[in-house]
């Protein structure tokens, strides 16, 4: 039986520079409104971040992120993230990523210099202690980017998409890399596409070691809106766009590009709007890298696909193991949500799993969010009413692979005791 983990009361606190994280203490109180808990989710096997929003009492929603780690086989909450300096929108939480001792989050909102003009916190773990490092902005952000949307990091060197940016006409979108040198965090290149149009949204990258994969849901290549993916290497130094990936099926609508996860030499790529199962059923394609070169190897499809499943709105992989999100799946009931696992046997990727909340919920959207490292896969929720408002806090369930299997071991909430 899956086992509840929650959130100990968060008052001592180590602010440094922007940012405060707030370490865990016994003694109890009463929480903010906490909202969208399981928003985003990223893990780097002995660590969970998990994203919120929490409104304070005069009603702003300054966005948070809560840490788990796993200990003598547990997750235990040890910090809540937050920065002191964001207002109401900043949405520090939109998105996460860990990779090894480091985690950045994102909030595309960010108002410096210029509405919604987006910055990423970096976080990096020194001595046992959490601390924030830096806070990326791009050299020539404007109003509107919205940097720090999705984002990504891999070893030294950070991903950070500006969808909405307008180098090559309105909302054509960029992607900044950020590497760190002698211990700082400084920006490195600005990545667009070779044939960069108005509205693309370029700006949804994934990154391992030396390559960079950015989704493109709006660009128009096989048909208004089907999408596609760029693929970026970086040799000697310099970031360098080696291809363009389309689904061979790809047709109008289908917003290949959505979400976007890489490990090594294979990515995959969420299709959401594509009716392979009925509309907007979604799916999910993977990439192989052979010789350098970039080839289609697999289309993903749930066994029991069904029209507005929302298949790929989120993916992730590693290794072998690939997560597809479907929030709108209804395994459980209505809008409950799903997520597949697939795995790579003998060359061909197959469904292994598919994954549901044990206390599963009309509207939950569970599959919103997902994360895959080694044995433990993350799946978030998202909680609304009939309204299209959060109407619950959420949670984020932990399911760790067992004699080949995979388990719910956790369901983690931001419930203080």
């Amino acid at each position: 039986m899956a086992h509840r983990v929650s959130v100990t009361v968060l008052l001592a606190s180590l602010c440094l520079a922007s940012a405060c994280m707030k370490l865990p203490q016994n003694d109890a109180t009463e929480p903010e409104a906490v909202e969208a808990f399981g928003f985003s989710v990223a893990t780097n096997r002995e660590l969970i971040a998990v994203g919120a929003q929490s409104r304070d009492g005069s009603g702003e929603s300054k966005g948070s992120v809560y840490l788990f780690e796993r200990q003598n086989g547990a997750w235990v909450a040890i910090a809540e993230l937050q920065a002191n300096e964001a207002i109401d929108r900043d949405m520090f939480n939109f998105s996460i990523a860990a990779s090894d001792d480091t985690i950045v989050v994102g909030a595309q909102f960010d108002e410096h210099g210029g509405e919604e003009r987006g910055s990423a916190y970096v976080f990096e773990r020194r001595d046992g202690a959490l601390r924030e490092v830096a806070r990326l902005r791009a050299g020539d952000g404007a109003a509107g980017d919205e940097f720090g949307l999705t984002v990504s990091v891999s070893g030294e060197t950070i991903a950070v998409g500006a969808r909405l940016a307008d180098n090559i006409g309105p909302d054509s979108g960029s992607v900044y890399v950020f590497e760190r040198r002698a211990g700082r965090w400084t920006e490195a290149a600005k990545l667009m596409a070779s044939d960069a149009a108005p509205s693309d949204l370029f700006g949804r990258p994934a990154i391992s070691g030396d390559t960079i994969v950015v989704g493109t849901d709006f660009d128009d290549d096989k048909g208004e809106n089907s999408g596609s993916a760029y693929v970026f290497v970086r040799r000697d130094g310099v970031w360098q766009e080696v291809a363009k990936l389309t689904a061979s099926d790809g047709a109008a609508g289908d917003e290949l590009g959505i979400s976007a996860a890489i490990s090594g030499n294979a990515l995959v790529v969420g299709a959401l709007g594509h009716d392979g199962a009925g509309k907007g059923s979604g799916a999910a394609y993977v990439y192989e890298r052979h010789d350098e070169t970039w080839r289609e190897v697999a289309k993903l499809l749930a066994r029991d696909s069904a029209s507005a499943d929302g298949l790929g709105l989120s993916v992730a992989v590693d290794d072998d193991t690939i997560v597809v999100g479907a929030l709108a799946h209804e395994d459980r009931a209505f809008d409950a949500g799903s997520a597949f696992v697939f795995e790579r046997q003998n060359g061909t990727w197959r469904e292994v799993a598919k994954l549901t909340a044990s206390d599963g919920a009309v509207l939950e959207h569970f599959g919103v969010s997902v994360a895959v490292s080694g044995n433990t896969i993350v799946v978030g929720t998202e909680p609304w009413d009939e309204n299209g408002e959060h109407s619950d806090v959420g949670a984020a369930y932990v399911f760790e692979r067992v004699a080949g299997g995979w388990v719910e071991t956790a369901k983690l909430t931001p419930t203080r005791r």
